[in-house]
């Protein structure tokens, strides 16, 4: 009695857009926070280095090219079998994907040293 049966949404928007898509988009509305908020924290770009227009443009356009390379790098180790998942996914944090290229590294380091 107290939780109602019934719930609805309601989406005002000027969108030349059936309301399924429009509903869609709002879904993935969550995606495009996920991204951002992995820019703003994982790349340490909460706040930009400057109290200039210049300087902040020129930072964030690197750290959008850094994250960028970063997500393309993620994105062919779901391809390779260089890294096993323990799960299906889709993507990789970018966090996950600099540890992994860090271990691989470190591996890859060991390997030539021992060579020598």
């Amino acid at each position: 009695m107290l939780v109602p049966d019934i719930e609805f949404e309601t989406y005002y928007t000027s969108l030349p857009v059936p309301a399924s898509t429009v509903a869609a988009l709002y879904r993935d509305h969550g995606t495009s926070e996920q991204f951002h908020s992995e820019i703003k924290t994982e790349l340490d770009l909460e706040r930009l280095p400057s109290g200039k227009f210049a300087t902040n443009d020129l930072a964030l356009h690197l750290g959008l090219f850094a994250y960028n390379l970063l997500r393309l790098i993620g994105q062919e180790s779901l391809k390779a079998d260089a890294a096993p998942l323990r799960k299906n996914v889709k993507r990789r944090r970018i966090r996950t994907v600099i540890q992994n290229m860090i271990t691989l590294a470190s591996k890859w380091s060991i390997t030539a040293d021992s060579g020598n």
